[in-house]
């Protein structure tokens, strides 16, 4: 049975509640080359595309946001040509995993804590 009508790009400001979805969605996009969202009918995946995903690109970056660009910025600058030699993942859930790199740069992270490890660590 589908679900009532989903909200659309127009409701975003109406569209609440899902803060941890949008949020999670966001990291995704952002990270995944391709995000597959799915579910059962009438949970929300279309009034979450239509009406969260914007609310996404409208947020204005934190201080803390900031500090995470400037950080992920560093590791590209530092790996941009750098091979990758290893990556293993260190639980039997893949929720925590660690890249190692030829210059002996290691990245590690824990997809529950949100933690980024990287050592030996960025100026």
């Amino acid at each position: 049975m589908p679900g009532s009508k989903p909200f659309t790009r127009d409701d975003e400001a109406l569209f609440f509640g899902r803060d941890e979805d949008i949020s999670k969605l966001g990291t995704f996009i952002t990270v995944e080359k391709t995000t597959v969202l799915y579910g059962k009918s009438g949970l929300g995946k279309t009034s979450l595309l239509n009406a969260g995903v914007p609310q996404i690109g409208s947020r204005v970056p934190g201080t803390e946001d900031l500090e995470q660009i400037r950080k992920m910025c560093a590791l590209h600058k530092r790996l941009a040509f750098v091979q990758m030699t290893k990556h293993e993942f260190l639980d039997s859930e893949y929720h925590k995993e660690r890249t190692t790199f030829a210059d002996g740069t290691t990245v590690t992270v824990d997809w529950n804590d949100k933690t980024v490890q990287i050592k030996p660590e960025l100026n």
